[in-house]
């Protein structure tokens, strides 16, 4: 399990370089607290960087190339973007993952 936290938490940061390098302050905050959690073995932190996804104005919401934003449908997703949502997914899988057998270890 102790690889997967380091796995996890390095894609925490790899997402806050880029959150934090283009205009995403909250976000980039949001994981930033999340990964300290982690880092300090609080497992809530697992839990509330899932609590990210999944609702209207959430982290799967992010567009860091807004020029793009209305060609998306037609050109499809810049690097940056794509780069984004490789290491969100990445990360919410790893996440969710951890989660699973954190509960099922009595941790959460």
């Amino acid at each position: 399990m102790d690889e997967d936290i380091d796995r996890l938490l390095a894609l925490l940061d790899e997402l806050v370089g880029l959150l934090s390098a283009n205009s995403q302050p909250h976000w980039a905050q949001w994981v930033e607290a999340d990964a300290a959690r982690i880092r300090q073995g609080d497992a809530r932190g697992v839990t509330h960087f899932l609590s990210a996804f999944g609702t209207m104005g959430s982290l799967n919401d992010v567009v860091l190339e807004p020029s793009r934003r209305d060609s998306d449908a037609v050109a499809g997703l810049g690097p940056l973007d794509q780069r984004f949502r490789q290491l969100s997914s990445e990360a919410y899988a790893l996440a969710d993952a951890l989660r699973r057998t954190l509960s099922i270890e009595g941790i959460l």
